[in-house]
């Protein structure tokens, strides 16, 4: 999978997980960060981003610290995911 094709994964992954079902998939790139507009996320939903990211990939998330530092936008959830994949 290319790093385009994870990504674009990765944000169709996060809208549905949190049900941010009026959004569409371009309007959002790698920059875009969890807890800013367009997600507007809580600490609920960035937990539910990370199962559905451990779910799908079959990957741990080892703690708090970890979770702050990969799931800050779509670009550190991808490079988290594309390090524990490879």
């Amino acid at each position: 999978m290319s790093s385009t094709e994870l990504t674009n994964d990765i944000i169709n992954l996060i809208l549905k997980s949190v049900g941010l079902n009026h959004l569409k998939p371009e309007e959002v790139n790698e920059n875009t960060l969890l807890r800013e507009p367009p997600f507007d996320m809580d600490s609920i939903d960035v937990l539910e981003v990370v199962a559905a990211i451990e779910d799908k990939y079959k990957i741990k998330v080892l703690g708090p610290e970890e979770g702050v530092k990969h799931f800050q936008s779509v670009s550190t959830i991808t490079n988290f995911v594309s390090a524990s994949l490879y």
